[in-house]
């Protein structure tokens, strides 16, 4: 399966950062560069949390992306090829 980048905007995502912070929060855009701009971001640190509202998240600082089942089902549902 595969999804176009469009398809994955205003969804949850959670973003393991190569520094050890994890950031979760609405991919609302994917640059010409794969850089992230996310909204309602929450930062966690060790037992650290933040909220940061908007933030950019640069591609080469990405270790892994997570979602859940639901959002995943979302997103991939609608490019199932039958």
């Amino acid at each position: 399966m595969t999804a176009a980048p469009l398809d994955l905007i205003s969804h949850s995502y959670t973003f393991d950062i190569t520094d050890g912070r994890v950031i979760q929060g609405v991919l609302i855009a994917i640059d010409d560069q794969s850089n992230l701009l996310v909204t309602n971001a929450v930062e966690t640190c060790g037992s650290h949390h933040r909220e940061l509202g908007l933030v950019s998240i640069r591609r080469n600082t990405i270790a892994r992306v997570l979602t859940t089942e639901r959002e995943y089902s979302s997103i991939f549902a609608r490019n199932s090829v039958v």
